[in-house]
């Protein structure tokens, strides 16, 4: 069978050797240094003889793309994943050095090793085994390594932008813990500005606090976001505040104070409907007073949804019964990533599958396990097969 000789002629300790360079290779955004982790990648191909392009995106970012042809062009299937990562943070708090790639007790320590390297790894691995299996595909395989996930999703956008590229299916790695998310949360960004009067500190009664107009604000967002969340504890809408600022002096009333929002959106919500709800919140909490409050929409993108019965989905589930034994079913995705573009820029069907979960992302520690990055190239793998035979 088929799946059999691909199963055996995966390496998998290849996908692990991979993640870990991968992570050794610093590739953090903000700023976008993304170089050296792209380096890897083309060597990697290089060594495995595929042939690839450099999709130049800036002067100094840069997509990877291979492509292995079916015998039609009528379908096909893209592998894809991010190469950036977001930074350390305090790397006092890390029991590592943050990009040191270490294996130890069956995990692979550092930045990105969940979000995202250990998925792309085995994204390589996988490719790798197809071209030299030799096996003819009924559609085209291709595979693209991006930039931009973690602030902007540049990298995706360029790709189906700038080139020919426009998949039928797509599976896109971030950590899922092995399952199958055929949907995920969308996304709206605010800036709220509150506007007051400066005084001296010793007369606040002259002045109009913005930081206070603000609290009353933020407390409306916590409300909200109890609301929003109801009985549930995942796969619900969310809302929180992620920066502030406010002030001019530590003797004077602050006449501004600004926060960010960060507001997910699940399936059947949209994005108007989350903007007015958090305009209304700041009508009411600022009804008689002389403050103003102002909201920016800066970024958003609507929630997205592949139905369940579609080849991309049921061939997934499959290699997950043929690698682990079990399909664990589908899940919801929490956060934002390369699906959305995806889906509504060019109409692909996707999922996102891979190792590591999201809740070990964006923390000190990070850490993937070596047995689910070895599991996900064979999905990886088989999912190709499944989806791109006759």
């Amino acid at each position: 069978m088929i799946d059999d000789k691909i199963l055996k002629s995966l390496d998998t300790r290849k996908a692990v050797e991979l993640t870990k360079r991968l992570v050794r290779a610093q590739s953090m955004n903000p700023p976008g240094n993304e170089m050296l982790a792209s380096e890897v990648v083309t060597d990697f191909l290089d060594e495995a003889g595929i042939k690839y392009v450099e999709q130049k995106v800036t002067d100094s970012r840069q997509n990877v793309v291979a492509t292995l042809k079916g015998r039609t062009s009528s379908t096909s299937l893209l592998f894809t994943g991010h190469l950036d990562v977001v930074p350390p943070g305090d790397e006092r708090l890390w029991s590592k050095d943050p990009f040191c790639g270490d294996e130890a007790d069956g995990l692979i320590y550092g930045r990105g090793s969940t979000d995202a390297k250990g998925s792309l790894g085995a994204m390589l691995c996988a490719f790798e085994a197809i071209v030299e299996s030799g096996i003819e595909l009924s559609g085209g395989l291709i595979f693209a390594a991006v930039i931009g996930e973690e602030t902007d999703n540049l990298g995706i956008k360029h790709l189906l932008g700038k080139s020919n590229i426009r998949p039928s299916m797509a599976l896109v790695g971030e950590p899922t813990q092995l399952r199958v998310a055929n949907s995920h949360k969308g996304i709206a960004r605010f800036n709220i500005h509150i506007r007051g009067k400066s005084a001296h500190a010793s007369l606040p009664s002259r002045g109009a606090n913005a930081i206070s107009g603000m609290a009353k604000v933020v407390l409306g967002l916590d409300d909200l976001a109890s609301r929003l969340r109801g009985e549930a504890l995942v796969g619900h809408p969310t809302i929180v505040v992620t920066t502030i600022k406010g002030g001019i002096k530590d003797n004077v009333v602050p006449p501004n104070c600004s926060i960010t929002v960060d507001r997910r959106l699940v399936v059947g919500e949209s994005i108007g409907k989350a903007e007015s709800e958090v305009k209304n919140i700041i009508t009411e909490v600022l009804k008689g007073s002389s403050m103003k409050g102002e909201v920016e929409l800066y970024l958003s993108a609507p929630p997205t949804m592949t139905s369940a019965d579609e080849l991309i989905v049921l061939s997934a589930r499959k290699a997950l019964e043929k690698v682990l034994g079990v399909d664990p079913g589908l899940c919801n995705f929490e956060a934002y990533c390369d699906m959305g573009p995806l889906v509504e820029l060019a109409g692909t069907k996707t999922i996102i599958l891979g190792p590591g979960s999201l809740e070990g992302s964006h923390i000190e520690n990070e850490v993937v396990s070596v047995r689910e990055v070895e599991s996900a190239a064979k999905v990886y793998a088989l999912t190709a097969i499944n989806a791109l035979s006759d």
